[in-house]
């Protein structure tokens, strides 16, 4: 195994020139620590598993010669292991479009690719008519927090899509299922809900993310960015009465918008918004679709009861009235091969 050498140092924000002795209080085995406080150790080289996490912990003297804070650091091995195989029982999802149907193993046949919205990651294939679990990531994300939203992308042009996982402190990114998921990004306030497209046709992934300090998971930022470049931001706004976010193309030309529940539609081209609804899906629950045949997309979505609009002629469509309190999710399917 290969070994590592530091020393170990704790310092008070408030004396920054500070610096303080530390004292050892729990290491892997082997690890020593020498006279002058530097640390050695010699990282196995046979672990249980891929990827392993090895805890130090310091502590600095406290006030009359008593214990002072308590300081603990992890160093993570990973070996060329294969992941270990897990399985769990399967739960559906409680977020909006967080069941996926691609090929991410590339055997050129669809998988189900889920979440419980907790912390799970999971595959399914059908097997006898019921569906049976055919993979589950074995390791706790990267970037913590609940699952909020998962979606597929080809991030390398070959058979295979890969696995995007938002959280509430991030996104991972799980190149293919033998590979351990790793942070693309890493949010300072909550992640409530995301979406994940190609708006510009270049191959590559953009992702809205809406976030903040809001209370009921109301968001109070929006930002945009590409899975080329995480640091640099596309767009970026304020909201309010925000829970979800989607892309469409509600209109005639190739561009797709961003829509949000709060009634706010944005142009992905020069960003400009195209259209404030006046009217917010308090439910977060809204799907696109053309439902009259004329060839756009309308946007409906859970008001009162169902309302329909168009971004075309900027106007209500239609309503229909829905029992109170009894919807969960909305989707739009054609069903009778009609236009």
């Amino acid at each position: 195994g290969q070994t590592v050498s530091f020393t170990p140092v704790i310092s008070d924000p408030d004396k920054p020139n500070d610096t303080l002795v530390t004292q050892l209080i729990s290491a892997p085995d082997s690890a020593t620590m020498n006279d002058e406080g530097v640390m050695t150790w010699t990282a196995p080289e046979d672990t249980l598993f891929s990827s392993q996490e090895y805890y130090f912990s310091f502590s600095t003297p406290g006030e009359d010669s008593e214990q002072g804070a308590i300081v603990t650091e992890k160093v993570r091995v990973t070996t060329n292991k294969a992941l270990p195989i897990a399985r769990s029982g399967i739960e559906v999802p409680s977020g909006q479009r967080n069941i996926v149907i691609a090929d991410f193993d590339g055997d050129n046949k669809n998988d189900i690719l889920t979440t419980d919205n907790n912390w799970r990651i999971m595959l399914l294939e059908q097997q006898n008519e019921e569906a049976k679990q055919k993979w589950l990531y074995p390791y706790r994300l990267p970037t913590n927090g609940k699952v909020v939203q998962i979606a597929a992308a080809n991030t390398d042009a070959d058979s295979e899509s890969e696995i995007i996982v938002i959280t509430e402190s991030g996104v991972s990114l799980i190149n293919d299922l033998n590979s351990e998921a790793v942070s693309v990004f890493t949010s300072e306030t909550k992640i409530s809900a995301g979406t994940v497209q190609d708006i510009d046709g270049d191959g590559i992934a953009e992702i809205a993310l809406l976030h903040g300090e809001g209370y009921y998971d109301d968001a109070t930022s929006l930002s945009v960015f590409s899975l080329k470049d995480t640091t640099k931001m596309l767009f970026e706004t304020a909201v309010n009465d925000t829970k979800t976010v989607h892309f469409a193309n509600l209109d005639d030309d190739n561009q797709l918008e961003l829509i949000l529940n709060s009634g706010l539609i944005y142009d992905t081209k020069d960003w400009q918004n195209q259209w404030a609804m006046g009217t917010t899906f308090y439910s977060g629950l809204m799907t696109t679709g053309d439902f009259n045949g004329d060839g756009s997309q309308e946007l409906a979505g859970i008001r009162d009861g169902l309302a329909l609009y168009s971004l075309e002629t900027k106007s209500l469509l239609a309503t229909h009235s829905l029992y109170n309190g009894g919807t969960c999710t909305i989707a739009a399917s054609n069903l009778d091969n009609d236009a």
